[in-house]
């Protein structure tokens, strides 16, 4: 029942410098399966309008025009102008929303059939069956190294979980995972084999960093892993093997070009923010209440936003507002405040004059909805675009109504003047002249850069491990993120705490357990299936760094995903960290106060069997 076969890198490469490395650290992973759990579960209305044949589905999806495709071609048959979809506020998902569900094409159907609404309102044990799953594979993985402690090569054969059947993009995170096994490193070769199965339980897809979170995961555990054995600092093996700012952009070894980057200002900006000098005090501190302290670290990269086409069109009112219509699509992250800023400060006019659209086939041509973090890079510079082409066709309009040779108009903060007279027309009363020839004052661009952004970061875990009882305690957090370009700080900082929550709880907490053999879900609540509460995430230390992008005209980074993609492998670095003296030197995700506390008794009982042994 294997399915497909992903293979990535150079496999010959790789093993050559497997052959002549002076160390090799190998290890065996798994990543749970987790569910997206969104705050707002799947929900749906199909409407039959009669009077234009056409079914209406108001849903929350992340992408209403593939979803629109999808139905017109593949389950009803009719052509695509048959279908609408509307999509209102969306209460989160982060891919879990973007496939096509059945219930989406029953109420459809029964609406057509019954020629009346009809809804669909799923529950919470209902989402965690039927959703698909993501985050589950098993990997073996070896890192090399020279004997400076250089990376030479990453060599990881994984096993993913595709479920019952194939999702509509279940191939993508087994693939992404291999994209980021460069990660920040210099590491010269790669081999990456995924073999991806069939099984009994739910499907599993994208869901918030789509497959790189579980790649950074085996990177940056492996060389914690090669630290401790070979005796070395973990931060400064990392800093031994960070890739310069002049190596950047680049073709990784996977065949991705990567972006720009500071590596080395984000790992010393978090390391001073971490207070890492006042460490072993706060181990003291710790070990004199019974308690064990461990500091953890992880660098990371994510890697987002390439092969995609946003459109923007922008359309001004005779009172001087425009509406922004686009076709990506919010699932909370803010879209219609840093699209509009972007456009705004273009045209420099208020933000506030302009309101945008989104989530409607039936006003907005063409989309690729929300995914991969590109809905700024992608997303925006299509709006940025936009404003130029704005400027431009007023420009046009204005010549006509001042009488004037278009060279000679000028443009600033909403108005169009003739250079050096007091002749002038706003934006306003060009697109009320072009309603009195029945016409719309509007532009359109499209944007679909040729490579994708890189936002690297770097995370540090504290944790306090009770020993006698296996819990867990952040006790702080602290992260260092580039995010390229920044158009709106607090939407940004927003996006990276959300994505630390998604890290924290698969680290610690959320785990999809089916029962061996019948594949009957264990975890079909939250009195099974734990996420992060306020309680289990600390206080954020987060310091934004912004190199630019090379890759869009923006100079923006995707944002929305990089947040989560470090922070499961810096709190497991940090729980070994802490458990090392006691002889742990390995646990799987979650590592719950029950794993923690069996990975304790199993250590001690092996130290006891080998002074037994001595003696």
């Amino acid at each position: 029942n294997c399915a497909f076969t992903i293979r990535l890198g150079d496999r010959a490469e790789t093993d050559a410098a497997l052959a002549q490395a002076a160390h090799v650290e190998s290890i065996e992973l798994e990543s749970n399966r987790i569910f997206g759990a969104p705050i707002e579960n799947r929900c749906y209305i199909g409407e039959y309008q009669a009077e234009r044949d056409c079914m209406v589905l108001y849903a929350t999806a992340g992408k209403p025009h593939s979803t629109r495709k999808t139905l017109a071609a593949d389950i009803f048959g009719v052509p695509p102008e048959k279908i609408a979809v509307k999509v209102p506020d969306v209460g989160g998902g982060f891919g879990i929303k973007n496939v096509l569900f059945p219930e989406e094409c029953l109420v459809l159907w029964a609406a057509r059939r019954l020629g009346r609404p009809v809804k669909w309102i799923g529950g919470r044990t209902e989402g965690l069956l039927s959703d698909v799953g993501c985050r589950e594979q098993a990997s073996r993985a070896e890192m090399a190294f020279d004997g400076d402690g250089g990376i030479l090569a990453v060599r990881v054969h994984s096993t993913g979980n595709l479920g019952a059947y194939l999702a509509p993009r279940g191939v993508v995170s087994l693939r992404n995972s291999g994209y980021v096994l460069g990660n920040v490193y210099g590491a010269a070769a790669i081999d990456y084999e995924m073999r991806a199965f069939h099984s009994n339980t739910a499907p599993t897809c994208n869901f918030r960093g789509a497959g790189e979170p579980e790649g950074v995961n085996i990177v940056e555990r492996l060389i914690d892993a090669a630290a401790r054995r070979l005796g070395r600092d973990p931060v400064e093996l990392r800093r031994r093997n960070l890739l310069p700012p002049d190596a950047l952009p680049r073709t990784n070894p996977a065949g991705l070009v990567q972006d720009t980057g500071d590596y080395r200002a984000l790992l010393d900006a978090a390391l001073e923010m971490a207070d890492r000098a006042g460490f072993a005090a706060r181990r003291r501190q710790s070990e004199a209440q019974g308690l064990r302290r461990g500091f953890g670290i992880a660098m990371h990269v994510y890697m987002a936003g390439f092969n995609f086409t946003e459109t923007t069109r922008l359309v001004v009112g005779a009172d001087g507002g425009i509406e922004l219509l686009i076709g990506a699509q919010s699932g909370g992250q803010g879209h219609a405040t840093t699209f509009a800023q972007v456009a705004a400060a273009h045209l420099g006019i208020d933000p506030a004059r302009i309101r945008v659209v989104q989530g409607d086939t039936d006003r907005i041509e063409t989309g690729s909805g929300t995914g991969a973090s590109r809905s700024l890079t992608i997303g925006g510079t299509s709006a940025l675009l936009a404003a130029d082409a704005l400027v431009e066709t007023g420009r046009e309009r204005a010549a006509q109504a001042l009488e004037a040779a278009a060279g000679d108009v000028t443009y600033a903060r909403g108005v169009f003047e003739i250079a050096g007279t007091d002749r002038r027309i706003d934006l306003a009363a060009l697109a009320g002249l072009a309603a009195r020839d029945g016409e719309a004052l509007d532009a359109a661009a499209s944007y679909r850069p040729e490579h994708g952004t890189s936002a690297a970061g770097c995370n540090i875990c504290e944790v306090q491990v009770d020993p006698e009882t296996g819990a867990v305690t952040l006790d702080r957090y602290v992260i260092a993120q580039d995010a390229g370009r920044i158009v709106n700080p607090v939407v940004v900082e927003g996006q990276i705490h959300g994505g630390v929550a998604t890290g924290i709880g698969q680290a610690l907490l959320e785990h999809a357990i089916y029962e061996p053999g019948s594949a009957q879900l264990l975890t079909g609540s939250f009195m099974d299936y734990a996420l992060p509460r306020a309680a289990d995430v600390p206080p954020l230390g987060l310091l934004l760094h912004e190199v630019p992008s090379a890759h869009n005209p923006l100079g923006a980074k995707g944002i929305g995903e990089a947040g989560g993609v470090g922070t499961a492998p810096a709190v497991v670095n940090a729980i070994l960290d802490a458990l090392a003296p006691l002889g742990v030197r390995h646990i799987d995700m979650p590592a719950t106060p029950h794993r923690v506390w069996r990975a304790i008794r199993q250590a001690c009982a092996k130290a006891e069997t080998a002074e037994a042994a001595d003696a």
